[in-house]
């Protein structure tokens, strides 16, 4: 059996724990398009139901971020007339443990990419992307985890700003 000891202050709890917890990680070292999200949607058979489906399912949800935030990207080089190329690694993480879950970026936000063009469209450009990185990561987390409410910072500023809150956090 195995026990794990918390101890906080005066209080000491063993319990069992069967999981521990799994992290997953996408990297990316190039845009993450329609054929390098397919091959790996394709390779959903390849895993039996169980601790590897589970790590490819997190996987998943990790490059389903990526290939989002490269999807927008690619929306708004168009909408203002700038290039972009990714020019060094970015990754993306799942971190699934017996207390909580929860995706992340692992790289700034740049999400490793240089942009070609003039300096105000690249700021609306850089702007758009950021912007849209929290809500990428509250539209994907809740597409996977259907019975959850999964929180947006921006979306809880702009709450809190059209309800007269605090923006303090």
């Amino acid at each position: 059996m195995s026990t794990t000891t918390l101890s906080y202050n005066l209080i000491s709890e063993k319990q069992r724990i069967g999981y521990e917890g799994m992290r997953s990680f996408a990297l990316a070292t190039s845009k993450v398009g329609d054929d390098d999200l397919q091959y790996w949607l394709n390779k959903s058979s390849d895993y039996a139901p169980g601790l590897m489906k589970a790590a490819y399912g997190t996987f998943l949800t990790d490059l389903i971020f990526l290939y989002e935030h490269d999807y927008v990207a690619d929306l708004a080089a168009e909408a203002f007339n700038v290039n972009w190329q990714r020019t060094s690694p970015v990754g993306f993480s799942l971190c699934n443990d017996y207390n909580c879950l929860y995706i992340t970026g692992e790289s700034d936000h740049s999400m490793g990419m240089t942009v070609a063009g003039n300096a105000e469209d690249i700021w609306k450009f850089r702007f758009t992307c950021s912007f849209a990185y929290s809500l990428l990561e509250q539209l994907v987390g809740t597409n996977i985890w259907e019975d959850h409410n999964i929180g947006s910072v921006t979306l809880g500023l702009l709450q809190r700003y059209m309800n007269n809150e605090s923006l303090e956090l």
